[in-house]
């Protein structure tokens, strides 16, 4: 568990997370990539693949703050939205 003292354990812990989605069989179709917001924040995003499903995966480190996310969604959920509907959804993120 991630206790505040070493701020780079969380990065850590996510990059472990993310190996052990790779090592169930999960296929890495965006690489994580760090983006810098501001002068001592990030954001690291990741998603993976595997059997209909897409997994999202998110590192925040906004200062001494930080926080990892992971959420997945079954692909047919996706496939009733039209052209339009989906791109006014990822306008929205």
């Amino acid at each position: 568990m991630f206790d505040g003292r070493d701020p780079a354990e969380g990065r850590r812990q996510f990059d472990t997370i993310l190996d052990g989605l790779a090592d169930r069989g999960w296929k890495e179709v965006q690489a994580a990539a760090p983006i810098p917001i501001g002068e001592d924040s990030s954001a690291v995003t990741a998603v993976y693949r595997k059997r209909g499903w897409t997994l999202h995966a998110r590192f925040n480190s906004l200062g001494a703050f930080q926080m990892s996310t992971v959420k997945s969604t079954e692909d047919a959920f996706f496939d009733q939205f039209t052209l339009e509907e989906l791109e006014l959804l990822e306008s929205t993120l």
